[in-house]
């Protein structure tokens, strides 16, 4: 144990500790187990975090377009670390983050872009965009995802833009738009 104190919790704040019977490795911070290893090597972080938010159908003009009003509480957000009022992720700390987003624009002949902004700035001049094509007349479904690099406190969002007015297609359950992100180390 790293103890803060020689007695009560305090003692036993930070700690690793092997379990013979489970065969397991525990890391703690904060009288909490932060990380387990177990005797395959499997590692578990409960408190990585993660989020991954639905969102409704909506209009958009041709403007970079975050769909915050759209967004559903989220189905998962470890550290709550996502903000379903405003569609902006917030790293609570440095670190390579995985991100991935999804869209189903309506039937048109609309070119549909999705994009991360990384502090209100696209990401990696359009390297991680997502194009349906001009000219097609059915339902497109887009995917994205981005590798960034963030410090503390850095924020990422999703934002869509198409050349004209264009309408995304969801279900009551808004299971076709979709962004989502966690941390990989």
């Amino acid at each position: 144990y790293f103890a803060d104190a020689t007695s009560g919790s305090a003692a036993y704040a930070g700690y690793m500790i092997y379990d013979h019977s489970a065969d397991t490795m525990s890391i703690g911070t904060g009288s909490a187990t932060a990380i387990t290893i177990d005797g395959n090597g499997k590692v578990a972080m409960p408190k990585q975090p993660v989020f991954m938010a639905k969102f409704l159908g909506f209009s958009s003009g041709t403007a970079y377009t975050n769909p915050a009003s759209n967004y559903q509480s989220p189905a998962i957000n470890v550290g709550s670390h996502f903000n379903s009022s405003t569609g902006v992720f917030t790293a609570p700390v440095d670190g390579t983050y995985v991100f991935f987003g999804s869209v189903l624009s309506a039937n048109n002949n609309v070119v549909v872009r999705i994009y991360f902004e990384k502090n209100g700035s696209v990401v990696l001049n359009n390297q991680h965009e997502a194009r349906t094509t001009e000219g097609h007349s059915s339902y497109d479904k887009q995917f994205c995802h981005a590798i960034i690099t963030l410090a503390a406190n850095d924020t990422v969002e999703l934002v869509i833009y198409q050349d004209s007015t264009n309408t995304f297609y969801a279900t009551n359950d808004s299971s076709y738009n979709s962004f989502s992100g966690y941390l990989i180390g």
